[in-house]
């Protein structure tokens, strides 16, 4: 219930990449090692324990890909453009629009 260091205890140390065009939403927690791509949108509150491809919308728990970021949401684009730019991630399994 506390976290305690000893001699013994290792250190978890490992570089967070943030590719360019990225946004990261309020409350986010992005662990040790992990990738964002370019482009990619983090949903608030998330927390982030694997790569992230380009250039998807990411957030949920566990953490999963939302849609894919037609429209970066960067400062050079609108909240709304953002949000018609969003397409739909098509799951495996899925043909033609069916579940």
């Amino acid at each position: 219930s506390h976290l305690y260091w000893t001699s013994s205890t290792e250190l978890l140390v490992k570089p967070v990449v943030i590719e360019p065009d990225v946004f990261i939403g309020p409350h986010c927690v992005i662990l040790p090692g992990v990738r964002i791509g370019k482009g990619s949108v983090i949903q608030a509150g998330t927390v982030v324990s694997r790569n992230v491809p380009p250039g998807v919308f990411f957030g949920h728990q566990p953490a999963s890909i939302l849609g894919e970021v037609g429209v970066p949401l960067t400062s050079e684009h609108s909240y709304q453009e953002f949000i018609k730019g969003l397409r739909p991630v098509r799951r495996r399994g899925e043909q033609n629009g069916q579940r």
